[in-house]
């Protein structure tokens, strides 16, 4: 629950791994998530659009192939909105 920085740089994250990391209730506190260089495509709109709010302030995203939904997703997200 305090953990602000995650780095998670090549290690086969997908969407659905994404997805998982983003909404969960466990990572609130998180700051930064570091999913450069993973294979992230394919993102749950539904499960962030209904994310908890937190204290997410980036996520690196360098490397992967997200699409324009992605993108959208992402920005949507309540997780994200600070």
């Amino acid at each position: 629950a305090r953990l602000r920085s995650l780095s998670l740089h090549g290690n086969r994250v997908t969407g659905r791994g994404a997805t998982a990391l983003l909404t969960s209730p466990h990572l609130a506190n998180l700051a930064f998530l570091d999913l450069e260089g993973n294979q992230v495509r394919g993102l749950d709109a539904n499960a962030l659009a209904a994310a908890p709010p937190g204290g997410l302030r980036g996520v690196g995203l360098h490397g992967n192939h997200l699409s324009e939904t992605d993108v959208g997703a992402l920005a949507a997200s309540p997780r994200l909105a600070n």
